[in-house]
């Protein structure tokens, strides 16, 4: 600086830069020298997350660092001194300003903190637990969840914790089910995941050979259960069956239909696992070919293969049920939403765990912080916004984001090149080898290196990714996920501790809708917006319909119609096809399918009127939808807790103009007309239960006869 190389801003910069370092290792030094004596009160305090956390030890005993003046600029002079040593003049005088600061942020969050419960509460208010299992095989993979900037926001123990297995757990390398060896606790589908249980999932590694290979015998009736293919080309006369081909049960049975005794196979037993391990590199260690938490599929498989790596530490893969994967059709089930946390027991039908999401959320929002950091060090890092702020970003799904938009990539592959050229350019290349380019725009820095592999949805870049693109490039369970690590950072980094769950709740009900494109053959609107389960339910229903046309084309011959039948002709008229109480012959059949009539009204044998399809129906189309939670709110089907919300002018018309009926299925609305609410006791399959009192007299009998 004093040989003019340096400005005043790189200068100050600088110094921050090189003050936070020292502050950073003073920290650690403080809670290093505390912890050699385990039974150290304030050591015992902070690390078991009771009262207090490091950066409060480290002002008490280490050194108060640097503090920020009245608009949050940090001043450069540091304050050396701790509380215990005391300040000097100067120290205590700089010191004033984030004191008077602390009083002025905290009248100001409250409110911002109310406001947003408050929301958190309308959106979720009417999901209850409704059935005990919705029966759904879907889930979500646990992973370590890492946010965009690499800070680890949580273990898998955390992540599995209390939930209940969506899939069988496997042992990597046997393909039979994975057992623990202590309690003897099989974790297939279905398995409460308790405390122990994460400890141990969360901890299994094992090293499993990448390839191996052997001679089959298709006399044996078990197939390998590991990922297999064919080892050399298989002759059988009528056909070459090439290698490589997966040894499914299809090539078995035309292994031994050509009468083959055995064949040479190859073996993968880590296809299907996850990698555990830091980076796999390849030979000349410039490309990396697998990485942490990366799902190990064929392709990995084979690279390995390739570079004569012989075997890798993974980890099972595990897959949990998760209230963003339920399929009940209001509300969640017990299975998807896990145990209890007040009491640690499959959570029970009937409680209202929206409520307790979103008060689980929005109760600790008063001690997260307002501020947005100016950090010291490189240029191109804006404030970086965090606490309340970030979180209501987030949850309301911000167009325009107060840091800078950052890219993510949209493929699994390396990076190839990175081009320092304006506008900066970074290479991806995919498994297929199919090259993507993406434009780094100027306000961010590239985070990721050539030879670096990037999985789908991870960034490239510093900032924070526009959450409605990662739903058109990813779709739903990328977004989730990424809502769900973002959301949850803010949250650990004042360290406050909640359940993934609560988020989850929230989430899935800002993914709930979707928007109509091609209504088929269906009532709706293109531009409806439907909950995603009615759609699913009606599209299923379709299906099904589809599948009965050739019985239902039977069934109809010979019976009465009950309603005429008018059509289009090929001038565009309108005829009458068959009249009321015409029998339908096969003749009158083929013409009801020649102009296209899907469904038919007869008159059965039973003298009743029964509807028949006999032309199949197109089912509806539609793209997920990301709302945000004041938007979730308002687009909730009963409209007496939207009005109760916000707009309710606005809501009331709509309802009015819609002739709409609100069925009184959440909270509250009940709460509104003064009925039981439908949780707890109030639910309907406790509503009706008879309640007899036995008399005392008949008791005392009873217990003299006993």
């Amino acid at each position: 600086y004093e040989e003019g190389l340096l400005s005043d801003e790189e200068k100050y910069k600088e110094t921050i830069k090189i003050w936070t370092k020292a502050t950073d290792l003073v920290q650690e030094e403080t809670y290093k020298y505390l912890g050699e004596n385990p039974f150290n009160p304030v050591f015992i305090m902070v690390d078991s997350g009771a009262r207090g956390n490091k950066d409060q030890l480290k002002q008490l005993s280490g050194m108060r660092g640097l503090m920020a003046d009245p608009s949050g600029r940090t001043i450069e002079i540091p304050i050396l001194s701790n509380f215990r040593e005391g300040l000097s003049v100067l120290e205590f005088f700089i010191s004033t300003h984030g004191a008077r600061k602390g009083s002025a942020d905290t009248a100001l969050r409250t409110s911002s903190a109310g406001y947003l419960t408050r929301r958190l509460v309308d959106v979720v208010q009417s999901v209850v637990i409704t059935q005990p299992d919705c029966g759904t095989h879907e889930g979500v993979r646990a992973a370590i969840l890492k946010s965009s900037d690499n800070f680890v926001v949580e273990k898998i123990e955390d992540f599995i914790f209390g939930r209940v297995l969506a899939k069988d757990v496997y042992e990597p390398g046997s393909g039979s089910i994975l057992v623990n060896p202590e309690t003897g606790k099989v974790y297939q589908r279905d398995t409460v995941i308790l405390d122990d249980d994460a400890k141990f999932l969360s901890n299994y590694k094992k090293r499993v050979p990448v390839v191996e290979e052997k001679v089959l015998d298709l006399s044996d009736i078990n197939i390998p259960e590991v990922y297999t293919e064919l080892a050399e080309d298989v002759d059988l006369g009528t056909e070459v069956l090439p290698a490589e081909s997966e040894l499914n049960w299809e090539i078995i049975k035309k292994l031994r239909d050509a009468r083959v005794k055995s064949v040479k196979v190859k073996l993968y037993p880590i296809v299907g696992n996850v990698v555990a391990e830091e980076v796999v590199w390849d030979k000349e260690r410039k490309k990396q070919l697998a990485v942490e938490e990366e799902q190990i599929d064929v392709t990995v498989a084979k690279m390995l293969e390739e570079n004569n790596i012989d075997s890798i530490v993974v980890r099972p893969e595990i897959y949990v049920r998760s209230p963003l994967t339920c399929e009940a059709e209001h509300g969640v089930c017990a299975k998807c939403y896990g145990l209890d946390l007040s009491n640690h027991k499959v959570v029970s039908v009937g409680e209202s765990v929206g409520i307790v999401a979103a008060q689980s959320i929005g109760e600790p929002g008063t001690q997260l912080t307002m501020r947005t950091f100016h950090t010291g060090g490189i240029a191109t890092t804006a404030d970086i916004t965090q606490g309340l702020p970030r979180v209501e970003e987030l949850f309301e799904a911000r167009k325009k984001t107060k840091d800078p938009e950052g890219i993510f990539s949209k493929v699994k592959g390396v990076v190839v090149d990175i081009s320092q050229d304006e506008p900066k350019k970074i290479y991806v290349q995919d498994e297929l080898g199919t090259m993507h380019e993406y434009v780094v725009p100027s306000r961010v820095r590239v985070n990721v290196s050539v030879g670096q592999k990037v999985l789908p949805g991870q960034s490239l870049t510093t900032g924070s990714l526009k959450v409605r693109k990662i739903l058109e490039e990813l779709g739903v369970e990328d977004t989730a996920m990424y809502l769900l690590r973002e959301i949850k950072k803010v949250y650990v980094q004042q360290g406050v501790d909640i359940h993934d769950k609560h988020f989850e709740l929230i989430i899935r009900q800002m993914l709930n809708k979707a928007e109509v494109i091609e209504p088929g053959d269906t009532d709706f609107l293109p531009g409806d917006l439907v909950p995603i389960t009615i759609l699913n339910k009606v599209n299923r229903e379709i299906m099904e319909g589809n599948a009965k046309i050739e019985l239902n084309r039977k069934r109809v011959i010979g019976k009465v119609l009950a309603k005429h039948i008018l059509i289009k002709n090929e001038e565009g008229q309108v005829v009458e096809l068959a009249k009321e109480g015409e029998e339908i012959t096969e003749e009158l059949l083929e013409q009801l399918i020649k102009y296209n009539v899907k469904d038919v009204l007869v008159i059965n044998h039973d003298k009743e009127k029964e509807v028949y399809q006999i032309m199949p129906k197109e089912t509806v189309k539609y793209r997920r939808k990301l709302l945000r939670i004041t938007q979730a709110s308002l687009e909730y089907e009963g409209w007496l807790s939207a009005a109760s919300f916000q707009q309710t002018q606005q809501v009331l018309t709509d309802a009015a103009i819609k002739g709409a009926v609100d069925y009184l299925k959440g909270l509250k609305e009940n709460v509104i007309v003064g009925q039981l609410i439908p949780a707890g006791t109030g639910f309907e399959i406790f509503a009706n239960i008879q309640y007899e009192e036995t008399p005392r007299h008949a008791l005392e009998e009873k217990e003299k006869l006993a």
